[in-house]
């Protein structure tokens, strides 16, 4: 997926015009919308994380296993 985003940025910086109705641009699109999510709830976690005391990380991992099925 890294080099579709690197090919559809280029496109993009370009001025090209992109076929949005592929199948490989929605699963390029999904897969935006998850690595914003995931890096939304990681800093999250890490922020928390670092203003507690004696919590372990594995009890986050629980939380996010919970919340993601």
């Amino acid at each position: 997926m890294e080099a579709a985003h690197a090919y559809y940025t280029e496109i993009e910086r370009f001025g090209l015009e992109i076929n949005r109705e592929t199948e490989a641009y929605k699963i390029y699109q999904k897969w935006l919308q998850v690595r914003e999510f995931t890096s939304k709830i990681c800093k999250e976690i890490l922020n928390d994380y670092n203003n507690r005391e004696n919590v372990k990380k594995g009890w986050y991992l629980e939380i996010l296993k919970n919340k993601l099925q």
